[in-house]
């Protein structure tokens, strides 16, 4: 399983997608390391009003980094037929983990660099486990929403369209939804990431989705002929 994490790592971290990826997350730190407020700021719940403007930007363009890099993360394997290679030596709940768990710490490793980061440049270490641990449920999310896009999509391409429309879409629902009393919208907002940011019960609502979510993918990959 962890063989299949870091093979997968691997693969995308220094891809031209990832390197400039990485390059915008270490800037958005920075800047905001620089020019933020004080980390001194953090209440008694982990909050910290620099950690949570850090960490809503990260997951914001999270979504989309995500299908940019990690939509294809199946599918690919699937359009060229490397995966029937894989599947005698490890079974497939393995392979599902694994893959999940290389897109979730792609995201953590940078958040825990930006932490750092941000540290370093205000001279105070901090580790504001509310917005913290918030992002990390936002991080499952999307990882279980980019695999059961790229388990349901027949090539790569339209994994990629499909997981760049549902990033944007998702946000641009999130305003609509907030912006307007339209019933509709208001029940496609819940189950979508954005609003619960800000919620204090955030972290255990994006868990719960994660995982049924997640359960999903991994339904249909048990099932998914290869």
């Amino acid at each position: 399983m962890f063989t299949i994490t870091k093979n997968e790592l691997k693969n995308e971290l220094f891809s031209l997608k990832s390197i400039v990826i990485i390059g915008i997350y270490i800037g958005v730190a920075y800047l905001i390391g620089q020019y933020g407020p004080a980390v001194a700021a953090v209440l008694p719940n982990g909050d910290s009003k620099l950690y949570t403007t850090l960490f809503s930007a990260y997951e914001i363009l999270g979504f989309v980094f995500a299908a940019i890099i990690f939509s294809g993360v199946f599918t690919r394997e699937i359009e060229t037929q490397t995966i029937r290679f894989l599947i005698p030596y490890m079974n497939r709940t393995k392979i599902y983990l694994g893959k999940y768990l290389a897109i979730l710490s792609y995201f953590i490793v940078l958040i825990v660099v930006s932490i750092c980061i941000v540290g370093v440049l205000k001279r105070q270490f901090v580790l504001p486990w509310g917005p913290f641990f918030k992002a990390v449920g936002f991080f499952m999310y999307v990882s279980s929403i980019t695999l059961l896009i790229s388990l349901v999509s027949k090539n790569v391409k339209n994994a990629g369209f499909v997981s760049l429309i549902i990033s944007f879409g998702s946000f641009v629902i999130y305003i609509s939804a907030n912006i307007s009393n339209n019933v509709l919208l208001q029940l496609i907002n819940f189950v979508l990431p954005y609003q619960y940011i800000d919620n204090d019960y955030g972290t255990i609502i994006l868990t719960v989705l994660a995982l049924i979510f997640g359960l999903l993918g991994w339904k249909i990959f048990m099932k998914k002929e290869v």
